[in-house]
């Protein structure tokens, strides 16, 4: 139901995110700084984070948003994220 929207929040983080510390304290202080996100929004937008940082550097040559649907798609979560999937191409 709120797929785009958990996918634009992961993008930010993406984009917000310098390396200077692990991903998984980088997210916990994200997300304590922004109150709004539930302990499911923040789940699934951890999930969509992580997907983005499994590709490596192959995720460096497309877009984020195509990247972590790429990643959906090679593990087995495509049919967990199905509508974020099906309202858009994928290179």
């Amino acid at each position: 139901k709120y797929a785009s929207q958990y996918l634009q929040s992961a993008i930010t983080i993406i984009e917000s995110y310098n390396g200077d510390m692990p991903l998984v304290h980088f997210l916990r202080n994200y997300f304590s700084a922004n109150k709004k996100f539930g302990s499911k929004d923040r789940k699934y937008i951890s999930q969509l984070c992580f997907a983005y940082f499994r590709l490596g550097h192959a995720a460096k040559k497309m877009s984020i948003a195509d990247a972590i649907k790429k990643q959906l798609l090679l593990s087995n979560q495509a049919s967990n994220w199905q509508v974020l999937l099906d309202d858009s191409s994928i290179p």
